[in-house]
This record gives structure tokens, C-alpha cells and sequence, in this order.
């Protein structure tokens, strides 16, 4: 029998280092590519839900670049050098790593270890969007019911865009293709790859959080104080 496993897997500098620098390319790459799309289709609310492949093969490199970055958080022991390593966060770790390793790992684990490790903030950042002038939640976590194999419901937590996005194309492409594959989904999960870049990785890399699609980060309790404007998610059932 296996021993179970008793220690965390972190990155080597070098590790860091060379995913980070490729993270940082593949981003920019995948910001282009969302631009040449905007060229076809006009950058405004009233798009937000026109599907196309273009959109889905966005979201679909989206998705592991998510994951990868999440994984440079809480593997760096530079991450949690400063933290108190008590026994909650070792074990969520040794868990994590176990279901990265059997490919089942899911968005929600990380934030489950995030917030163990005090960073569980990341739901409440919000970024401005330069061509809406609109700030928008790419973690913001919903609430949704949820049945079971045994038919019982309970209410799971989701980021939306993950869920109806990149989830959806994955799992259940031709049958939600029209409701993943959107502007919107792709609109969102980039955010959330530049929130990991710049609030969470950039001060201790040098990393230039320049973007031609998103300005700035915020709290979204201070939108809210200075009553700016907020672009909420909108679910595929309730598009218009």
C-alpha cells in the first residue's frame, strides 16, 4: 500500500520562474487574440452574449492558464513564508496537490486554500474595463442549487464564468455551446487571469500589468461607497 503522502511539492525558483515567464507571454497572446475578435464584433454590453469558436477557443486556453497560476500562489513557499503554517493549511495543500496530480482539481479547491492561507480576498476585486468605463467580479463566488446523483439539492459555491464557460465547453460543448461560448465568458476569465498577474504575482516578479482591455484593480466595497458603475454577470438562462 502507498504511503500517503506527507509533505508539500513546492516550486524551485528556477520552476517559478519559468512559468511565470510563460504565463506572462501566454497572456499576452491571448489579449491579442481577444482584440482581433473585438474587431469583429463591437466592444459593448449589447454583445456580451454573441457566441463564436473564436471565443471558444479563448476560454479554453483560459482555463488551465487559470489553474497554472493559481498553482505559482499557493506552491511558492515564498507565498507562505510569512504565514502561520498551522495544521489547517498543510493538509489542504497535500490535497490539493494530490488532486492536481489525478487531473480532478477544480477552481473552488483553490479557493478553498486560499482562504486557509488568509487569501481570501480574491472574490472581492474588482476591475475596470476600459472600452465600458464599467468595473466587473471575475471571482465573485455565487451560490447555485445543485442535484446530486442521489436526486438530493443542496447549494454548491461557482464562479459563474468558470461554471457556464469553460466548464461548460469541456463537459457539455454541444448542447451549451451558444450559452458558453460568449464574449462575456471570455470577457471574464481574462480578467481573472490579469487579477492573478497583477494583484498576486506581479510585485514579485516586476511584472507590468499594462493591458489594453482592463485598467485597474479595486475593492468592489469602495465601487460600491463611490457608487461606480459595475457590469454584473449575467447567467445564460436570463440573457436577453
Amino acid at each position: 500500500m502507498e504511503r500517503e503522502r506527507d509533505s508539500v511539492n513546492w516550486y524551485t525558483d528556477k520552476m517559478l520562474k519559468e512559468n511565470y515567464e510563460a504565463s506572462v507571454s501566454m497572456y499576452r497572446f491571448i489579449e491579442r487574440d481577444l482584440d482581433e475578435c473585438i474587431e469583429y464584433v463591437a466592444f459593448s454590453e449589447d454583445h456580451l452574449q454573441v457566441y463564436s469558436f473564436r471565443f471558444a477557443n479563448l476560454i479554453l486556453r483560459i482555463g488551465p492558464e487559470i489553474l497554472r497560476l493559481f498553482n505559482l500562489i499557493l506552491f511558492n513557499p515564498n507565498t507562505t513564508a510569512h504565514l502561520s503554517f498551522h495544521r489547517e493549511v498543510k493538509p489542504s495543500l497535500i490535497k490539493l496537490q494530490k488532486r492536481c496530480e489525478d487531473r480532478t482539481d477544480n477552481i473552488m479547491d483553490y479557493f478553498g486554500a486560499m482562504r486557509k492561507i488568509r487569501m481570501g480576498g480574491l472574490g472581492s476585486i474588482a476591475v475596470k474595463v476600459k472600452a465600458l468605463d464599467k468595473y466587473i467580479l471575475p471571482f465573485e463566488v455565487e451560490k447555485r442549487q445543485r442535484v446530486r446523483d442521489n436526486g438530493e439539492q443542496d447549494l454548491c459555491e461557482v464562479i459563474p464564468w468558470w461554471e457556464d464557460g469553460y466548464n461548460a465547453l469541456r463537459h457539455r460543448v454541444i448542447k451549451e455551446f451558444k450559452e458558453s461560448a460568449t464574449f462575456q465568458n471570455a470577457l471574464f476569465s481574462l480578467a481573472g487571469v490579469w487579477v492573478l498577474h497583477s494583484e498576486y504575482l506581479g510585485h514579485d516578479w516586476g511584472y507590468s500589468s499594462e493591458s489594453g482591455i482592463f485598467e485597474k484593480c479595486t475593492d468592489k466595497y469602495k465601487i460600491e461607497a463611490d457608487h461606480l458603475p459595475v457590469l454584473k454577470y449575467t447567467q445564460p438562462s436570463q440573457a436577453k
